[in-house]
């Protein structure tokens, strides 16, 4: 393997120039207190709660909500025993401006007037181990037929 140059922009460029890539960042998300570590800790310790507080809860996975809008919005209406609503998906309002940050410059969001799952991205064989080590309770929670 060769050291990694500067400059190198893909991690297919990576795997077929046969780079040493170490990317201590995927380990450091999942540690208890950063970003995916803490919901997933968060969301794990639901099993150990009592039932009746189980009982209030109810998980959506994003998936299931861009690529089924009306049947998930369906089954969060009956869930919260709310009368139904008519949802959209092909025709939705969309802002002038959308930003997570106060003064608009950074972060903006990519709107789209009809809802549509994203768009797949490449996620290395070592992170997808990494994962599937690391979260093998979640994929069994929400992906049991996987």
């Amino acid at each position: 393997m060769k050291k990694l140059p500067v400059g190198i922009q893909t991690f297919s460029e990576i795997i077929n120039e046969d780079y040493l890539y170490i990317d201590r960042t995927a380990n450091m998300l999942f540690a208890q207190e950063k970003s995916i570590g803490a919901p997933l800790s968060s969301i794990q310790a639901v099993q150990d709660l009592p039932q009746s507080v189980k009982n209030r809860i109810f998980f959506v996975k994003f998936e299931d909500l861009v690529a089924m809008p009306v049947e998930t919005m369906s089954r969060i209406y009956s869930w919260l025993e709310v009368s139904p609503h008519t949802i959209s998906p092909e025709k939705q309002t969309v802002r002038a401006h959308e930003s997570d940050s106060h003064y608009r410059h950074k972060y903006l969001h990519q709107q789209q007037s009809r809802i549509s799952p994203p768009k797949p991205h490449e996620v290395p064989p070592r992170i997808r181990e990494l994962i599937a080590n690391a979260c093998r309770w979640y994929s069994e929670w929400f992906y049991p037929q996987a």
